[in-house]
């Protein structure tokens, strides 16, 4: 992976919701999108890489040329299957749309591979397919080991319940939902983010473990300058990198 450490290095990492599906057309079906976005990404001659790659270089002062990283919120089915959606007929899955583009075009991108931010707590996940994915089991587990195995898909972590309204009990101590900014202390930092990575990482261990997305894109300032940065400094940290939604790319002054 070629590398610079001039201020002009950024790295876009691009985020896709599976379950993002309203049409079918780019600005309102992400798998759309990607399929879009892998040609076009490959055309203009930037080359994907692993997240954790990326994440391990800026972390060594390097800071990737004409890189870019793919990455996939919520960890409904529709990132890894086909699913035939209610609303708008069969998608392919995102991971199959990797997959594919691999196949057409052996060779174009040898660093193909996404990562997967997905919600540890079985509870949360049944809770929000049922209010929010057609209540059709959508947002298993299963599936996480087989797309690490793959090769094509790592899995990070997207927090324990994403303190989602959806969920009846949270693990935010007052029952607040519906934000990311609520989680200030270190009870609820550590109910959210440690105890998700361990289920996580018992189940589909991988180097992206130890990446954060912050529910909502909500960076909360207590995890951001506080949390975080602690963990970080331990002795066996579990979060490398987090990341959140504003749009912008990753430079060599990046937070």
């Amino acid at each position: 992976m070629t590398t610079m450490t001039t201020p002009s290095a950024r790295v876009p990492i691009l985020t896709y919701h599976g379950r993002n599906v309203f049409g079918s057309a780019y600005a309102n079906n992400d798998h759309v999108a990607l399929a879009s976005d892998l040609q076009t990404i490959t055309a203009r001659g930037w080359r994907i890489a692993p997240l954790t790659d990326v994440v391990d270089a800026f972390l060594a002062g390097r800071v990737p040329r004409d890189t870019l990283c793919l990455t996939f919120d919520d960890g409904t089915d529709y990132d890894v299957r086909a699913l035939d959606d209610p609303d708008h007929g069969l998608q392919p899955g995102l991971l199959n749309l990797l997959a594919a583009f691999q196949a057409r075009h052996p060779g174009a991108q040898p660093g193909l591979r996404g990562t997967a931010f997905v919600i540890a707590s079985p509870d949360a996940r049944h809770a929000m397919d049922v209010e929010c994915v057609h209540g059709r089991g959508w947002m298993g587990e299963t599936w996480w080991k087989d797309a690490v195995d793959g090769g094509l898909m790592d899995i990070g972590n997207h927090s324990w319940d994403h303190n989602h309204e959806a969920v009846p009990v949270v693990a935010q101590r007052n029952q607040q939902k519906g934000n990311f900014h609520c989680i200030d202390s270190e009870a609820d930092a550590e109910a959210q983010i440690r105890q998700a990575h361990a289920y996580i990482a018992a189940r589909a261990p991988c180097a992206a473990n130890d990446l954060f997305c912050y529910p909502y894109g909500h960076v909360a300032p207590y995890l951001r300058d506080t949390y975080l940065p602690a963990q970080a400094a331990s002795a066996k940290p579990f979060v490398r990198a987090a990341f959140g939604t504003d749009a912008g790319c990753l430079t060599p002054t990046s937070d």
